[in-house]
């Protein structure tokens, strides 16, 4: 399967990779003069103030053209530690100018067009694969050799980088290819060797920036990691924040854990919580944590995300979710069809809004960023009023004042550890929950 895109210089990518970013600015150094020194003089000065591979890249590319090295296209590969990603790469090509950056899922390291690349060579079994494209030996064992005669290229070359803390998820490859006959040979050869061991070291300093980032993310959140980042680690640093807070809970939970083996029980939660956390992420919330089965996320009411537009993208996320539930349900996920006696999967999701503290809590060895305050408390007291009301969505009156749906009143009620009496409201009955 290829993905095409309509752009000014199309250029296609298989199947589980993802045009990140696109940039064409390696044009502004024609016409500067480079030669190898001053282009290693900038890798141990100059380019330690960047920030970003990409602008790293296509800069080294620019200079690079400059020096009438004659590098014709420019891959750099690095492997990453992410979920969901087994790397970056950024291509650049003189022939159209455009440097882009793009995402790797894990699920293209099996598929047969890198298994049978010459960057397979490389990242797997740190070899060096180095010849002409239109070397029919060559071309029978690596197909895309094919497309690189055909595009004009006559040297090619794929390596190792050295790795970064030697982590295999961390290795970082390069391929060039020239249109010249031998241009990646000779005294082209040492000058590219010389600079490509300065690009290295940038390579993991920044990789080691993003894989923090994706940590931090992952397990935090991306608002959370972004904040623990720029240094808020201080026990009790944070701020009081309006949103609305979203709880939900699995139905059913010890019963299953008593009946589904562990490992089974882990796949259904998995499940349950990719689900949830799609139907979120997409409406613009963000998951804090998971607790067991449950689930708490924000939707923050700030400058850009007005009251009335927080507490639509939650209840539209809820209802989504549930959704994606009953979907989950009718057809079961590939993970779930050989697993029995798991369905049917249900949830019970509260939604109230009120200000909250958004930072750290915890001891001063180990701490947590997440949101506490009354409104979370009345949030986890809602959700668990949806199993004895048999509704699988509830808001509270501030959440349905700001939403102005005509949803149905269930009453006044008093909440466990709550003064006052909470409006409670929810879909029509038309939606009543079967579990």
């Amino acid at each position: 399967m290829i993905r095409q895109r309509i752009d000014p210089a199309p250029r296609e990518y298989a199947a589980n990779i993802t045009l990140n970013r696109r940039s064409a600015n390696a044009a502004a150094f024609r016409g500067q003069r480079e030669n190898g020194g001053t282009i290693e003089h900038w890798l141990l000065h100059g380019a330690s103030n960047i920030q970003d591979m990409l602008v790293l890249t296509e800069e080294f590319c620019g200079r690079m053209t400059a020096a009438e090295l004659p590098v014709s296209r420019f891959v750099l590969n690095v492997g990453t530690l992410h979920p969901q990603l087994a790397g970056f790469s950024w291509i650049w090509e003189a022939d159209d100018g455009f440097c882009d950056e793009i995402r790797v899922e894990t699920g293209s390291l099996q598929h047969p067009s890198y298994i049978q690349s010459p960057l397979y060579r490389a990242i797997e079994f740190g070899e060096t694969v180095r010849g002409d494209p239109r070397d029919p030996e060559l071309a029978a064992r690596y197909p895309i050799m094919t497309d690189l005669a055909a595009r004009g290229f006559a040297d090619y070359i794929v390596a190792p980088l050295a790795p970064t803390g030697g982590q295999q998820q961390h290795r970082m490859s390069v391929s060039m290819a020239s249109m010249q006959p031998c241009g990646l040979s000779g005294e082209n050869a040492e000058i590219l060797n010389r600079l490509l061991r300065f690009l290295t070291l940038h390579a993991a300093r920044l990789m080691a920036v993003l894989v923090s980032q994706n940590i931090a993310s992952a397990y935090l959140g991306e608002a959370a990691g972004r904040q623990v980042l720029d240094g808020s680690i201080k026990r009790g640093a944070g701020a009081p924040i309006e949103a609305v807070i979203m709880v939900a809970d699995l139905r059913r939970f010890t019963e299953l854990s008593g009946r589904l083996s562990p490992e089974d029980m882990l796949k259904v939660l998995n499940a349950y919580f990719e689900a949830l956390a799609e139907a979120i992420a997409e409406a613009g919330g963000e998951v804090l944590k998971f607790i067991g089965d449950g689930l708490l996320a924000v939707f923050p009411i700030d400058a850009a995300h007005a009251r009335e537009t927080a507490a639509a993208a939650a209840y539209s996320a809820a209802k989504q979710a549930l959704d994606a539930l009953n979907q989950m349900n009718a057809e079961p996920p590939e993970p779930l069809a050989g697993i029995e006696g798991w369905r049917p999967l249900r949830a019970g999701i509260a939604l109230h809004a009120g200000e909250v503290f958004f930072g750290n809590v915890g001891a001063p060895e180990r701490l947590d960023f997440t949101v506490i305050g009354p409104a979370v408390n009345i949030a986890a007291r809602l959700e668990s009023l949806t199993k004895d009301l048999k509704r699988p969505l509830l808001v509270s009156g501030p959440v349905a004042r700001m939403l102005g749906q005509d949803l149905e009143a269930m009453g006044d009620f008093h909440l466990r550890g709550i003064d006052q009496p909470v409006q409670v409201f929810a879909q029509p009955s038309a939606d009543k929950d079967q579990s």
